[in-house]
């Protein structure tokens, strides 16, 4: 299990997911998440939204949700994807 932040809906049960890790591996498209900034994400170590690690996945591979996104990090991760599609 991997987590992920679910960005949007495409269709027929379809979800575009962001990829989460707690290791940067030396990626420019990173998000930092630190659960002592946004306890809401669930997330018990400082983490990074891989926003170079975009993937499709059915909303039937998603076992559980284990909390939520400040408005601020949803729209740090739109802004970086953003940033790599106009590039």
């Amino acid at each position: 299990m991997r987590p992920a932040v679910a960005l949007a809906g495409v269709s027929e049960g379809d979800v575009i997911l962001c990829q989460i890790t707690t290791k940067p591996y030396g990626a420019r498209q990173l998000v930092l998440i630190d659960p002592q900034v946004n306890p809401i994400s669930g997330l018990r170590s400082l983490s990074y939204a891989r926003t170079g690690k975009l993937f499709t996945g059915h909303d039937s591979i998603i076992v559980d949700q284990i909390g939520g996104w400040s408005k601020v990090i949803i729209e740090e991760i739109i802004q970086s994807i953003i940033s790599i599609l106009r590039k």
